[in-house]
């Protein structure tokens, strides 16, 4: 994430998708497990980014819903 502000570079199309469903399986997640979360904002969403493989030419993102 700090890579994304430091450029000012947006994610892409299918970055933000894949940020997003994932954001919608963890609170699918929570619900099932009883918790209703109603406040979910985006300073409530962590995101932690980490460069994989070879060279680091992978991102795998970890979502984190707080605040629950």
């Amino acid at each position: 994430m700090n890579e994304y502000q430091k450029e000012q570079k947006p994610f892409t199309i299918q970055e933000a998708c894949q940020i997003a469903i994932r954001i919608l399986e963890a609170t699918d997640a929570i619900h099932k497990a009883g918790i209703i979360h109603k406040n979910l904002k985006p300073e409530n969403v962590l995101v932690q980014s980490k460069r994989i493989g070879p060279g680091g030419g992978k991102i795998v993102r970890t979502i984190k819903i707080t605040d629950v």
